[in-house]
């Protein structure tokens, strides 16, 4: 794959030297979203990112009409109607916590089943959560979806009369079928504030209602940060700043259901990380949702000891593992079928009806990191087809869906994630279609051919000298994710003198000369590079091993 270097502010870049920083922090400080940090003092400010800088709730828009809705109810009752995944779960978790606080005299949770009630608010779901309700409801929330179903809402209103309905959610919009017709709507696409996930807009919420009530709003910011991350939110302005606290103020959270899941997942609280959050914790919740019920991760947190607590993490420890490997025997199948039927297009639309549909995502989203392409995959459950699509940084998946939304009985989601529902008349002429939009987006976009994008090209001088205190340093950048992308380096012309593969086969480690790290790379066939003089594109990461060490992680590789 071809490499390019990433453009960056020119003029922040020379102010930033003038002060005497380093050219590749610089750089780095350039070509993110960090145009207002200009000298040293700056530096520290993002550094420490207080939770003095964080947005306020007010400019989201409908965020101070929903906090008036939450403030009064006081001896009622609530119900909301969640999500599935670690967003979904953890945001209500919050939200009915906060009703708690706030004196509801009961808050009833509905968390909808991926295969029985689909994503969102449709009428299956809605179906299913009114044949719960069975109290007088005053409040009726609908967190992390809702936001594009009048009628939905519609009927849910009719059938609980004497409610207000509030909808708390982040996805994209259908203006045609916006809810207006529910009682408020706080959205932060409706006047393009911060992109926060639904955990993130439940921590606002927290925080205005805090402004009439006396509410510890640190209690909620480890559960927002670990949602921002688990929801790939990009990690930049507030959701940087969520995040950033939200890890810090974990090492102070002795909830149990945190606890044992950083237990189970054999993860230090003070050291953790967003990668630890990412590819551990967030999964270990999603699992739950993707296996079996989202109920049994949301019971998780409101377990008052540890020892009930850690009997569920266990079992959600086992419900990854077991994900794990029903995400295995679908991705081989998947690039498989890609591989096969491919014909110089530059998507995937894949599917088998054996294929899980509640796993169809991560394998989507393996495929399109593994090929640079937006994935949509599906599987078969009650003989409808359901799936999940993942995308690339620069592609809006959402808006690929809708030039082709002929093709789906629902769908829905964001730029980066959709869910939908393929109609079976289409199945055979399904990608071709798919494909046809992706590469109008991309000629009404200017999108070339797929890059590896890469921050700052070090010389055989700035390699020897990257060590372990230069690696702190730039880890003070953190925390890294979406929008925030850990920085990827570039160096010429290193010789690899030896290549030892892992018995595994996903990868090995290398001995590179003149690099003062230990390195390592996943792939196959890497023994190809062993005696050769190579270009890498490569970033910097602690050890999977014993989490400490930082290593030399090869991205890429061109033979000279």
């Amino acid at each position: 794959m071809e490499w390019k270097i990433k453009p960056h502010r020119k003029e922040q870049y020379n102010i930033l030297k003038s002060h005497g920083i380093a050219p590749i922090f610089c750089t780095l400080l350039s070509n993110r979203d960090f145009p207002w940090v200009k000298n040293k003092e700056d530096i520290g400010t993002l550094i420490e990112s207080p939770l003095s800088l964080l947005e306020d709730p007010t400019n989201i828009a409908g965020m101070e009409q929903v906090s008036t809705y939450f403030l009064e109810i006081a001896d009622k009752d609530v119900v909301v109607f969640g999500d599935y995944d670690a967003d979904g779960v953890l945001s209500s978790f919050m939200c009915e916590k906060l009703l708690l606080k706030l004196g509801a005299s009961s808050v009833d949770v509905y968390l909808p089943s991926r295969t029985d009630d689909g994503y969102g608010l449709n009428e299956e779901s809605v179906n299913n959560f009114l044949s719960i309700c069975k109290k007088d409801y005053k409040l009726v929330v609908i967190l992390d979806c809702g936001s594009s179903s009048k009628k939905q809402i519609e009927k849910i209103k009719k059938h609980i009369k004497n409610a207000f309905v509030v909808i708390i959610d982040h996805h994209i919009i259908d203006d045609k079928n916006f809810s207006s017709n529910a009682d408020c709507v706080t959205n932060p696409r409706l006047n393009d504030a911060t992109p926060y996930c639904a955990g993130g807009l439940i921590y606002q919420l927290v925080r205005q209602c805090a402004k009439s009530k006396s509410i510890d709003h640190l209690f909620y910011i480890p559960y927002a940060a670990i949602s921002t991350i688990a929801d790939v939110c990009p990690l930049t302005g507030s959701n940087r700043i969520i995040v950033k606290n939200g890890l810090h103020f974990l090492r102070m959270c002795h909830d149990p259901g945190i606890d044992s899941l950083f237990k189970v997942a054999e993860i230090e609280k003070n050291k953790c990380t967003s990668e630890d959050v990412s590819f551990r914790i967030g999964p270990m919740i999603n699992a739950s949702g993707r296996i079996k019920m989202a109920s049994k991760a949301f019971q998780l947190f409101r377990k008052k000891n540890l020892e009930d607590a850690e009997e569920i993490a266990k079992n959600l420890h086992l419900l990854n593992e077991e994900r794990k490997k029903i995400q295995k025997y679908i991705a081989d199948e998947a690039i498989d079928q890609f591989e096969t039927n491919r014909n110089g297009k530059n998507s995937a639309l894949l599917y088998r009806d054996n294929w899980n549909p509640s796993v169809v995502g991560i394998v989507a989203s393996k495929i399109a990191e593994r090929y640079n392409i937006p994935v949509i995959c599906f599987g078969k459950s009650k003989d409808q087809i359901k799936g999940s699509a993942r995308s690339i940084n620069g592609i809006n998946i959402k808006e690929i869906m809708d030039d082709c939304s002929h093709l789906f009985s629902h769908y829905g989601g964001h730029e980066m994630a959709a869910g939908a529902a393929l109609k079976p008349e289409f199945l055979d002429k399904a990608w071709d279609i798919f494909n046809e939009s992706v590469e109008k987006y991309k000629k009404k976009n200017n999108i070339g051919e797929p890059v590896l994008k890469y921050d700052y090209e070090v010389d055989a001088d700035l390699l020897l000298r990257i060590d372990e205190a230069f690696c702190d340093r730039l880890s003070m950048l953190e925390p890294f994710g979406h929008g925030n992308e850990i920085p990827i380096l570039r160096a010429n012309g290193l010789y690899c003198r030896e290549v030892k593969e892992w018995k595994s086969g996903t990868g090995a480690f290398l001995q590179i000369d003149n690099v003062g790290l230990s390195c390592f790379g996943f792939g196959v066939n890497l023994k190809q590079i062993q005696d050769k003089k190579i270009d890498v594109l490569f970033s910097l990461s602690r050890s999977f091993i014993d989490g400490e060490k930082w290593q030399i992680r090869m991205i890429d590789y061109h033979v000279i």
